[in-house]
């Protein structure tokens, strides 16, 4: 019988755990928003149509300086501070976690002062505060955070969107998960 060599194997066995932690994602996240719940969104604004694209994620309804928490442990890969224009998403964050996803915080009226581009993160930690900032700042758009969850790694589960605008839309569907599905709300 062949002898183990201890030396060789549990090296191999950590980096392996290690692996499959950072692979395999987190089977529930909570709300990004402070005291918010499946009423505070429109279970109808995943992938619907919007101007020339799709709305990517939801939109979570709460009083403008409502604390936005990460929903991960991660990374800050995007970090963009408004200016006070209108565009885009103002004030947002983007948390890469587990399993290739990231998650995107927009439209906070201001961003936490600890948060810093390829800083890590904890779940829980405050990375933001409600806001409208962005194409949000409009009088008709009551304070939100859009929260969306996209990955590199396609989500065969979410199904192919029809074609819309583009022929990649198609596809691109592929590469965004569904955030009240991966919040747990099977009212969805």
């Amino acid at each position: 019988m062949k002898k183990i060599n201890l030396k060789k194997t549990i090296p191999v066995v950590v980096l392996l755990g290690l692996f499959l932690y950072w692979v395999i994602p987190e089977s529930q996240i909570p709300n990004p928003v402070d005291g918010c719940n499946s009423e505070n969104y429109d279970h109808q604004t995943f992938w619907y149509p919007w101007g020339d694209h799709f709305h990517r994620g939801i939109d979570v309804f709460a009083d403008s300086g409502t604390v936005v928490r990460s929903v991960v442990d991660g990374i800050v890969v995007k970090l963009h501070r408004a200016d006070g224009g209108n565009k885009g998403g103002g004030n947002y964050v983007e948390v890469l976690g587990k399993a290739t996803r990231a998650y995107y915080y927009a439209h906070m009226c201001e961003i936490a002062p600890d948060i810093k581009l390829w800083g890590f993160v904890r779940q829980g930690q405050p990375i933001g505060k409600v806001g409208k900032t962005g194409n949000a700042n409009r009088d008709d758009c009551p304070p939100h955070c859009h929260f969306s969850i996209h990955t590199w790694i396609p989500e065969l589960r979410n199904g192919r969107g029809e074609v819309k605008y583009r022929r990649w839309d198609r596809y691109e569907k592929l590469f965004y998960i569904n955030p009240i599905i991966a919040m747990g709300d099977s009212t969805h």
